[in-house]
């Protein structure tokens, strides 16, 4: 019942698109408002109107119960029957939008859902090689230390080493001294 970019009710139950002449119709003016026809509203007569002209003119002209085109009357019933129609559409029309808005926004909340679990995999994974370059540190800094205090360790040796030869080269060379003047001064 709809025609490319725009909103079709129909009084009737048969399609608009099935009628040759109504179509051609709805490339012109709507004879209420001069302006062209976008949102259709057909009424029994089978002329097309703009939905909101047709409801302001059901609405506020008690006295013209015409169709606008043809003044084929109408009874109240029918005027009803087409407001009726017309608050109908809108509704369901109003329901689509409200279901279109939901799925948007479940898209939008699986897409953020899916967005979080990948930023908090990342910032997991990146915890994760903030951990092991910081383990990694820390065992380079335990094996330098280790190997420093290794190399400590035997520089101290090597002192302590050298230090005792010193003593003993400086002892042996202080009793070849003292052998040295007990002899010259003999005792």
């Amino acid at each position: 019942m709809s025609l490319s970019n725009t909103e079709n009710i129909s009084f009737s139950d048969k399609p608009i698109e099935e009628d040759n002449n109504l179509i051609n119709e709805t490339l012109q003016t709507c004879v209420i408002c001069h302006d062209e026809i976008t949102s259709l509203y057909q009424l029994p007569c089978n002329h097309i109107f703009h939905v909101n002209c047709i409801e302001i003119w059901l609405k506020k002209d008690e006295n013209s119960k015409n169709c606008s085109k043809c003044k084929d009357p109408y009874n109240e019933d029918e005027l009803n029957t087409i407001l009726k129609h017309i608050e109908e559409s809108r509704n369901l029309k109003l329901k689509r939008k409200l279901k279109e808005i939901e799925s948007i926004k479940r898209n939008f909340e699986r897409s953020l859902k899916k967005t979080e679990i990948k930023t908090e995999n990342k910032l997991h994974d990146e915890k994760k090689k903030f951990r092991d370059r910081k383990k990694k540190l820390k065992d380079d800094y335990d094996t330098k230390v280790k190997k420093l205090e290794e190399e400590n360790e035997k520089m101290n040796k090597n002192l302590n080493e050298e230090i005792k030869t010193k003593k003993l080269k400086l002892s042996n060379e202080n009793e070849i001294r003292l052998e040295h003047i007990n002899k010259k001064y003999d005792l």
